[in-house]
């Protein structure tokens, strides 16, 4: 988690766009990360943060999009909101 907070750091003091593709991987890792150890609401809101940058950066469609929606829904059912 670490690393990834440093990266996200990094990509702010660099100037890297909020919409960056990169930005949404570190985010997705981190969100994943967040739930390896445990921490789903933290997790899902870093998750839908990842979401929100990809589809204002390439839209709704996309294998990247998909893997984001999956990482979604694990950390909503491991949060039990699930149907």
């Amino acid at each position: 988690l670490q690393v990834l907070d440093e990266g996200l750091a990094f990509a702010d003091a660099q100037g890297v766009p909020p919409g960056s593709l990169l930005r949404v991987s570190l985010l997705r890792n981190k969100g994943e990360a967040l739930g390896h150890n445990g921490d789903f609401a933290a997790a899902e809101a870093s998750i839908r943060q990842a979401i929100a940058l990809q589809e204002q950066a390439v839209g709704s469609r996309g294998t990247t999009t998909s893997l984001l929606y999956g990482a979604l829904g694990t950390a909503l059912h491991n949060l039990g909101r699930y149907r």
